[in-house]
């Protein structure tokens, strides 16, 4: 019931009950008033009842909405991990390929050195 339609209410049960008052033959107005005023307070119940479950609705809402996108993260996470950790071998990989090649091309380097010291021993003049 919108407010308009309370005060229209109201209206019509203060008429009535004006009318009742300046006819002597009805004794009792209250009966009428009261029911006005029970079905007036029924109604503003349902109302109330209604927006709670609205609350309620809206609010068990955001709390699905909301584990929904928790779920999304971790799995956004787990996956950002795992991401890192595939970068992190690779970036091992390379770094252990490095290494080898440097330590054969020093080990070459080396022996090189060696056959170089050998031959130059073994020259004849020296």
């Amino acid at each position: 019931m919108t407010l308009s339609a309370l005060g229209k209410m109201i209206a019509v049960a203060l008429k009535a009950n004006c009318r009742c008052w300046k006819d002597r033959r009805k004794k009792n107005p209250v009966p009428f008033i009261d029911k006005i005023l029970t079905f007036i307070s029924q109604d503003l119940r349902a109302q109330v009842v209604q927006e709670r479950d609205s609350a309620r609705h809206l609010s068990l809402q955001k709390e699905l909405e909301l584990k929904e996108l928790q779920a999304r993260l971790e799995k956004k996470v787990k996956i950002l991990f795992q991401f890192t950790v595939i970068l992190r071998l690779i970036v091992f990989g390379v770094r252990l390929k490095n290494l080898r090649q440097r330590a054969r091309l020093l080990s070459r380097r080396k022996l090189a050195g060696s056959i170089w010291k050998r031959r130059s021993r073994d020259l004849p003049g020296n």
